[in-house]
């Protein structure tokens, strides 16, 4: 990885003013970070029908069309695939997205085939429909994928754009879109395990957002006695696959909502990091504005790095909140701490 490389919500925002001028980008990054993920998001909030291709499973047929009598000539006639200036809109569209995926693992020919629409938007005899985008993406060769050279004359035609994992853009996502609250829990107390990818292990899969999704769904609505060591080692591997398995076991003897509610001031503070991370991610997955006040109430007992914790997993997950009454004295409250001398009130004393 490099330090220009961006993490996935900066990279959405990059691939959209880039498309918007009409041009290409060419994202490159460790397997399993979302590529196609960002794609489909991208589609969806633009209004654009995505055409999603995995460019090494393709022939150059694919992408040039077959070739077909035509009176006394013969010319290339494209699949369907792809929308020509002929096609038409599909309802409720307003263009279209190819994502030419794997494109650097594609085979030399079909990366010559590839070039025609990438330089000149064409596809067999016809043009590409102007209402169209284009965006590749592709592995790295330092993860020991299979990677071809693009060739310079696609180098300069195409914008390079790095992608790295980061846990607090990956917990943000994961609190918005509603993974099990366990999984945000445990990759604050470990974020180095949100992307554990090693090429030179020969595991059969690793722990990475791609594989958390799929952990989000596999121990859904299940407590730690039901959840699988072994399958969900098949999901993450078994190094992450322990570690989040006794998280787990440490959540289920958490205190309840209910009784945090019911006794702010007085319920135990776990005193352990690791259960200290599980308690908040159940407070984030759980308060709303009536009873977040008894929430934040209970959360000043916590060491200030895990308020920071909760507050801004809060945000990621209702940003409304931030006009709460509540929210506001806190944050005021904890920028007073993190710039206070010594001899400063604390905030406890302050609160």
């Amino acid at each position: 990885m490099s330090n220009l490389d961006f993490k996935p919500s900066e990279l959405k925002n990059e691939i959209v003013d880039l498309l918007v001028r009409d041009l290409v980008p060419f994202v490159t990054s460790g397997p399993g970070l979302g590529k196609s993920a960002i794609a489909a998001q991208i589609a969806e909030e633009f209004g654009l029908e995505l055409i999603d291709i995995r460019l090494s499973q393709c022939t150059p047929e694919d992408l040039m069309g077959l070739p077909m009598r035509v009176g006394d000539r013969a010319q290339f006639v494209p699949f369907d695939v792809f929308p020509d200036e002929d096609t038409e809109l599909p309802e409720g569209k307003d263009g279209f997205l190819i994502f030419l995926d794997e494109f650097n693992s594609a085979p030399r020919g079909v990366l010559a085939a590839a070039y025609k629409i990438v330089y000149d938007r064409v596809v067999g005899m016809k043009k590409l429909h102007p209402k169209t985008k284009i965006l590749l993406a592709g592995n790295r060769e330092e993860d020991n994928a299979i990677v071809n050279d693009i060739g310079t004359a696609l180098q300069s035609r195409v914008v390079h754009l790095g992608m790295r994992p980061d846990p607090d853009d990956f917990i943000a996502y994961a609190y918005k879109v509603g993974f099990d609250n366990r999984i945000m829990g445990f990759l604050e107390f470990q974020p180095q395990l949100l992307h554990a990818f090693n090429p030179d292990e020969v595991e059969h899969t690793f722990a990475c957002p791609r594989t958390w999704e799929f952990t989000s769904k596999f121990i859904e609505g299940k407590t730690h006695e039901e959840i699988s060591l072994r399958t969900l080692s098949g999901i993450i591997s078994a190094g992450p696959a322990q570690s989040f398995h006794a998280f787990c076991k440490e959540y289920d003897k958490l205190p309840t909502f209910a009784s945090i509610l019911k006794d702010p001031k007085g319920i135990d503070i776990p005193r352990d990091t690791g259960t200290q991370f599980a308690v908040i991610s159940m407070l984030i997955a759980k308060f709303d504005e009536k009873n977040f006040e008894d929430v934040v109430t209970y959360m000043h007992r916590m060491p200030k790095e895990m308020q920071v914790v909760f507050f801004r997993g809060a945000v990621s997950r209702q940003p409304t909140i931030r006009k709460h009454p509540k929210f506001i004295k806190s944050q005021q409250h904890l920028t007073e701490f993190f710039y206070a001398d010594d001899d400063d009130e604390t905030f406890d004393n302050a609160a």
